[in-house]
């Protein structure tokens, strides 16, 4: 008996926590279930108090916020101005009052006449004086065209003439192109021989005699100068002289002038080969 008891309080009290498990088990999923309940209502709630505004709604609220800050720096500005006004308007009557008394002074303290006009005619000669020179200091500063420079240098030039200093000219020699060209171009034209001394022109001139021919020299120095050099010179010519020719001296041969050379044949040989009959000639 006593243990059938003890089996029946212990099942009793297995029942008894099992039913308090389920109860706080059920409570558990009540509560859990209001919680979410009223956080979806909360939700609801917020999202309905807190929707966003149109946006026609919200351009209005932004223009009406712009008119009224205009027209709050408006009255700021407004209000600047008057008292700008209102600090001048006193600043004028300090300086009007000023004015007055100063002039009141000055009426108080008055110089004489005389004094007044000397130092008033000092100032005006002073005065005319600065603008004179203000003047020539402006004419000085002036900056100079080109025009006026070039009239300047013009009569600097012809004013003061640079002297020209001649090129000292040495004598000609074959190394000086223009004399080259001269003595050669003269030799052929006048068929005469040029030399810088009387005697290499009297040696020419023996040299040809021996061959048969004549020969003419200047007495007196010629002169050549250009802008490089300068030289005396001396010509000769050497000439065919009067001679016959032919058996019976029939061919008769007037003088000439024989073309400038430096290789001499005999005069004969010279004339056979110009078509003359000097055959029963020799030197």
């Amino acid at each position: 008996m006593k243990k059938f008891k003890i089996d029946m309080k212990k099942g009793n009290l297995k029942y008894f926590v099992m039913g308090v498990v389920i109860l706080l088990i059920v409570v558990a999923v009540s509560f859990g279930i209001y919680r979410s309940f009223v956080k979806d209502e909360s939700v609801e709630e917020i999202n309905n108090n807190y929707l966003p505004v149109n946006e026609e709604q919200q351009e209005d609220e932004i223009k009406e916020d712009s008119q009224s800050n205009e027209t709050q720096e408006t009255e700021k500005k407004e209000t600047i101005d008057n008292n700008q006004t209102t600090t001048n308007s006193n600043e004028n009557s300090q300086s009007s009052n000023q004015t007055s008394n100063t002039t009141n002074s000055q009426n108080q303290t008055s110089t004489p006449k005389t004094n007044t006009n000397s130092s008033s005619s000092s100032t005006t000669s002073t005065n005319t004086q600065k603008s004179e020179e203000k003047k020539e200091e402006v004419k000085e500063s002036k900056p100079v065209t080109k025009e006026e420079s070039k009239v300047v240098e013009s009569k600097e030039k012809t004013e003061t003439p640079t002297p020209t200093v001649p090129k000292a000219k040495v004598t000609c020699s074959d190394a000086n192109s223009k004399w080259k060209a001269f003595k050669n171009e003269y030799q052929v034209s006048h068929k005469a021989k040029i030399t810088l001394n009387r005697a290499d022109g009297v040696n020419y001139g023996t040299k040809a005699s021996h061959y048969g021919y004549g020969y003419l020299i200047d007495t007196i120095a010629r002169n050549y100068s250009d802008d490089e050099c300068t030289v005396e010179y001396w010509t000769t010519t050497i000439f065919v002289p009067t001679t016959t020719c032919g058996e019976n001296d029939d061919i008769h041969i007037k003088e000439f002038i024989l073309p400038y050379t430096e290789n001499f044949i005999s005069i004969f040989d010279y004339l056979n080969n110009l078509g003359y009959d000097c055959h029963d000639r020799s030197l």
